[in-house]
């Protein structure tokens, strides 16, 4: 909206799709407020794909229930940024040990196994 000056969604068009992923894909993002430019920040490539399947849905939202584009949706035809692989952010088998000797003093069922209902906030428990 802040390259093109306006919000006419008459005017939306694959060529601005593309244009706005290339912005994301260098750091150029939309600013909120026009006090200063801030600097390029670079966006991985899950933040532009996960922007991009918003911008998605909401342009065959807007086509199909609003108002039709002219030119049909602004974003067919338009690649998909590829998504990165995940990378695992879980709990190693030590942290695991350690966070299960924490809790044993808190377990209330035989030998020290925790038991449904009962725990750390009994006021959770389902009746």
């Amino acid at each position: 909206m802040q390259l093109y000056g306006h919000d006419d969604c008459r005017e939306w068009f694959k060529s601005v799709t593309e244009a706005f992923l290339k912005a994301l894909a260098r750091g150029h993002l939309p600013q909120p407020s026009k006090r200063g430019e801030a600097k390029p920040q670079r966006l991985s490539q899950s933040t532009i794909a996960r922007t991009y399947a918003m911008v998605r849905h909401f342009a065959r939202w807007i086509h199909t229930y609003a108002a039709a584009f002219p030119l049909g949706c602004p974003t067919d035809g338009v690649k998909v940024p590829e998504e990165e692989e995940p990378k695992w952010k879980g709990l190693n088998r030590v942290e695991q040990l350690r966070l299960l000797n924490a809790a044993r003093p808190y377990a209330c069922g035989r030998g020290g196994e925790p038991t449904r209902g009962c725990g750390i906030m009994p006021s959770l428990r389902r009746s």
